[in-house]
């Protein structure tokens, strides 16, 4: 499956909505994607084929995340929520409400036991993956947090937001540990 570098693979192709998230499933299997229409589409990387899609969003699905022992897909919504999904079945297990604005982002810790989200509101939501239930936010954005990160040891959480800043969070505590300015490179 693998080609050379720089060669075209494969093109998955999806008529219906245009694509907004993509994400690998960590064993290489499947790829997410979230469209405009609300759906999140799961596909299979050696065939090409979509092999099924899940309805629920009300938004534009801008953020597509595979949990690390691939069972789950969580996705981020402009409608404000975050949906988490059983990846065979495509079954909704959980909606999880507690962002003001549209979510931008969202992210598996590495153990697989938390959810990170980001949203226009400029908070960072923690929330329980295997209960959907909210933790905390953490705050301190001004402006829209566009991306999350969790570090690989599961110790930190990263934020990028529109005030160009990236924040630096301790995930147990939820404590700001640090924030990192734009550079300017002018």
């Amino acid at each position: 499956m693998l080609g050379e570098t720089g060669v075209l693979v494969r093109t998955l192709a999806w008529a219906q909505a245009v694509l907004a998230s993509v994400s690998f499933s960590p064993d290489s299997r499947w790829i997410a994607a979230g469209s405009d229409d609300g759906l999140v589409s799961l596909w299979e990387v050696g065939t090409g084929t979509c092999v099924r899609t899940m309805l629920g969003h009300g938004g534009l699905v801008a953020s597509v995340a595979f949990s690390p022992d691939v069972p789950c897909i969580a996705s981020g919504s402009h409608d404000q929520t975050v949906r988490l999904w059983e990846a065979e079945t495509g079954q909704l297990l959980h909606t999880v409400t507690g962002h003001q604005l549209r979510v931008n982002a969202v992210a598996f810790s590495p153990d697989g036991r938390w959810i990170a989200s980001g949203s226009d509101d400029g908070g960072v939501v923690l929330w329980e993956a295997k209960t959907g239930v909210f933790l905390r936010t953490q705050t301190g954005h001004e402006r829209c947090v566009n991306a999350v990160a969790f570090s690989p040891d599961g110790r930190w959480i990263a934020s990028g937001a529109s005030d160009r800043t990236i924040k630096l969070w301790d995930a147990a505590t939820g404590t700001l540990v640090r924030t990192l300015p734009d550079i300017d490179t002018s």
